[in-house]
């Protein structure tokens, strides 16, 4: 392969969710490198020169390689076990499978669209619980995935319908986001409702709920708290400073208030009560 066409930004093929995005890099690369070809059995030549023939072998090569490079080990061996057998007379010949043959398997195996799984992936998609474990943006790309797979079999959600559904599998404590989502829904147009914002408006609340900061979920420099030193997180989002801003509310608003001795409501142990100001 030419040394200037890069395969690492190419996914590796795994499951049908990931197919249609492959299938597009793949075809891309093969078109740079010059070798697409072979992926659509297009790969021959009139000519009987040695060079001429030398070239349709490696594009092949090329073709297959590309490929085998960019699927899961499951997928390899799988494909090392396509070949082709010939027979001439008493004896046969077996030969590897073509780029042709492999990019028509995994076509089979992955774009045949079946009522079963579609029905499946519907249901995991209606039937979703997102869970408040501060795993929040691996759910939400899981939900993605299966959405793209529904579109791949011809079952494609609007992003509002999309939005609806993850607004209605949050837990509980995101309501805020819910109703954020829904006053600015009733202010403009449903359709122009982004993915991406509301994403934004899981993570950042997820974000107070445990410490963590957009650059550590994407990977980022890790930030300092400069309230309490720690790693992790923000001052903003600091649990210590909430809790301790609370304990001094706390303290500065609890009134004593003496309870009668001869009062038959008197607890033994205790002769003060501490009533918050506010709860």
């Amino acid at each position: 392969m030419p040394n200037n066409l890069s395969i690492s930004r190419i996914p590796i093929l795994s499951s049908q969710a990931q197919y249609l995005d492959w299938t597009h890099d793949v075809e891309a690369a093969a078109m740079l490198g010059g070798f697409h070809g072979p992926l659509i059995g297009d790969n021959t030549t009139t000519s009987s020169e040695a060079s001429e023939i030398d070239k349709i072998k490696q594009r092949e090569q090329k073709a297959k390689g590309l490929i085998l490079s960019t699927v899961s080990q499951v997928l390899k061996r799988e494909l090392h076990g396509l070949s082709n057998t010939t027979t001439s007379g008493s004896s046969s010949k077996t030969t590897p499978a073509t780029a042709q043959q492999m990019w028509d398997h995994l076509k089979s195996k992955f774009k045949e669209k079946t009522a079963r799984m579609l029905f499946l992936d519907i249901e995991k998609l209606l039937r979703s619980d997102l869970v408040d474990d501060g795993t929040m943006e691996a759910q939400l790309n899981k939900l993605s995935e299966i959405r793209s797979t529904c579109a791949f079999n011809d079952f494609e959600l609007q992003d509002c319908q999309f939005i609806s559904i993850i607004l209605y599998a949050l837990p509980e404590r995101y309501r805020n986001v819910v109703d954020r989502v829904l006053h600015s829904a009733a202010e403009i147009d449903i359709k122009k409702l982004s993915i991406d914002d509301v994403k934004a408006q899981i993570l950042d609340q997820e974000a107070c709920y445990y410490g963590t900061s957009s650059s550590d979920r994407k990977g980022g420099p890790t930030d300092k708290c400069k309230y309490c030193n720690n790693l992790g997180h923000q001052a903003r989002n600091c649990r210590k400073k909430k809790k301790d801003a609370k304990a001094k509310v706390k303290d500065a608003t609890h009134v004593p208030h003496r309870v009668d001795p001869r009062s038959s409501d008197r607890n033994p142990e205790s002769t003060w009560d501490l009533i918050p100001a506010y709860l």
